[in-house]
């Protein structure tokens, strides 16, 4: 199938399944039922499954998430019913293989409509869309992944200032807060606060949830600070700020376009960054470029930092390092 066809194909699945998602409803004979979360984008979904012996007699799924998401459990539910479990898991490992963009091992007639979403290797900050529901079956089926599921406990101490994602709008969070964090990368953290809220805590705010605040830039007091030591610790503070919805850095995720550092009247350095986003319509863009500011002026000698977010050349995966690539599990 060509690369052409091949998209069209999962378009129409996409779209497909997401307006008509099958065998979306509660299932009261269900014998098992598990939740699958994704912290990251706010995709929640509950699977329902009814077993006969070791044969899914009857599965379904409720929730909300977006459309690939959606589509991929809809898929899922339709491919494993009336499958032996030991079958199901079979598909998990096939379906996880697909996306990563691995070879499946199956012929694109036997894997049917799975063969669609080949194309989600292409677009990391959707793999876990994708594989939500099926991480959730692997669950319920007695699997270990435990990569939806980094969680602790915290209460605010005092009134903080946050971000909301992913539309980036600045909330306060009131003293007394109860969240749980998700992800904690670069000195930040993502949070859902216990009114269903997913913000970000990052620099000095990260005191009021127990955390010390890190990313101090390493300056030896009274060591003479060349051009070539400011652009490595330009690059250093680069590499501790992240996409949203990655847990790799912007430098090794190769959303970096440009770095430029010019002296800057009346003593100091400008430095001039131009980025991009894996996905140009995030909300988060100005936040991750602020971020990325702030970063850089923290540092000694700098005197501005000029951020701008470009969308020329759009983005792809073939811009990762092997680092990026490795972490993320596309190489093999």
């Amino acid at each position: 199938m060509s690369s052409g066809d091949l998209r069209e194909l999962y378009q129409q699945v996409i779209l497909d399944h997401n307006r008509n998602p099958r065998n979306f409803k509660e299932l009261p004979a269900a014998t098992k039922r598990v939740e699958g979360y994704n912290p990251l984008c706010g995709d929640h979904y509950t699977v329902f499954i009814e077993l006969d012996g070791d044969v899914i007699k009857d599965i379904s799924f409720i929730g909300n998430g977006c459309a690939i998401s959606k589509s991929s459990a809809s898929v899922m539910t339709s491919t494993v019913k009336g499958r032996r479990t030991e079958d199901a898991e079979k598909m998990f490992e096939i379906f996880h293989r697909l996306v990563m963009g691995k070879p499946a091992g199956l012929s694109e007639a036997e894997l049917g409509r799975l063969a669609a979403f080949s194309g989600v290797s292409e677009f990391p900050a959707r793999i876990k869309c994708a594989t939500l529901a099926w991480h959730t079956l692997h669950n319920a089926s007695g699997g270990r992944d435990n990569r939806m599921n980094m969680r602790e406990e915290v209460t605010f101490s005092r009134n903080t200032d946050a971000v909301m994602i992913p539309s980036g709008e600045r909330v306060l969070v009131p003293n007394g807060s109860h969240a749980t964090i998700t992800q904690s990368l670069g000195g930040s953290y993502t949070l859902i606060t216990d009114r269903g809220l997913m913000i970000r805590v990052s620099g000095k705010e990260v005191e009021a949830i127990g955390k010390t605040p890190e990313n101090v830039p390493d300056v030896t007091p009274g060591e003479a600070l060349t051009p070539e030591k400011l652009e490595s610790l330009v690059w250093d503070q680069l590499k501790t700020c992240f996409d949203p919805e990655i847990p790799v850095n912007i430098v090794d995720l190769g959303l970096v376009y440009l770095c430029e550092l010019e002296d800057a009247e009346g003593g100091g350095t400008n430095v001039k960054v131009k980025m991009t986003l894996t996905a140009p319509g995030c909300g988060m863009g100005p936040v991750l470029a602020h971020d990325v500011k702030q970063k850089i002026e923290s540092l000694p000698g700098v005197k501005t930092a000029e951020v701008e977010v470009v969308f020329d050349p759009v983005w792809d995966r073939s811009m990762m390092s092997e680092a990026a690539k490795l972490q993320l599990g596309m190489m093999w």
